[in-house]
Parts: structure tokens; C-alpha cells; sequence
């Protein structure tokens, strides 16, 4: 039986390669690979609810008001600014701001207006 790979992540095709052990270096290597592409490309795409949570810090608020914006709980404002971090590659919040603006994920048009009005 032949191997075919047209339906098959790539990473079980590495691991099919490496003998079948997930935890082989093949596989530390593509997940390497595959965690720096994400913070290069930023392939990771910010879930609905991180991009409000980034455009409201955007605007000014502080968690207390996001979460109250967004009818969630302070503990859940952060898990969502954590993962947009984490997406995004940055250490600090203003960070995840300032790059998820440069990419075009928040529109700094719509933070600023809104923090206008």
C-alpha cells in the first residue's frame, strides 16, 4: 500500500517520514518552523471577539470597561488580549495594538472615532 499524502497534514506526513515517533526531531522542527511562520506572516488569524477586545485597549479602555463593552468578565478580556498576543507574537499589549493595526486585523480609523465620540 502506498503512501499518499493528498489529504493529510503535513505534519503527518513528517511524522509518517520519521518512523511514525511525534516526537521526533522532524516534528520539533516543523513545529518550529511552523510557530515562526505564524509570528512572521501572522497566519494565525485573531478570532472575532480578540480583534474587539485589541480595537476597545485601542481605543483607550481599560479591561474593567471591555469587559462591561462586551458583556464578559475581566478574566476573559485578558484571555483574549493573551491569545491575541500570543498570535501575534508580542510581549506587551500596546504591542499587539500597534502591530494588529499595522497588519490591518483593527482599523486604527474606527479605534480613534470611537475614541472621539
Amino acid at each position: 500500500m502506498g503512501f499518499s499524502s493528498r489529504h493529510r497534514p503535513v505534519s503527518h506526513s513528517i511524522t509518517f517520514f520519521a518512523g511514525g515517533a511525534p516526537e521526533s526531531p522532524a516534528c520539533d522542527l516543523f513545529e518550529s518552523y511552523k510557530k515562526d511562520a505564524t509570528k512572521l506572516l501572522g497566519a494565525a488569524a485573531l478570532s472575532p471577539r480578540e480583534s474587539e477586545s485589541l480595537s476597545l485597549l485601542a481605543q483607550g479602555h481599560r479591561n474593567k470597561a471591555i469587559a462591561l463593552a462586551m458583556d464578559i468578565s475581566e478574566p476573559t478580556v485578558e484571555f483574549h488580549i493573551s491569545n491575541a498576543r500570543k498570535k501575534l507574537g508580542t510581549k506587551t499589549r500596546e504591542q499587539a495594538v500597534a502591530l494588529a493595526v499595522h497588519r490591518g486585523l483593527i482599523s486604527l480609523a474606527d479605534a480613534l472615532g470611537a475614541a472621539r465620540n
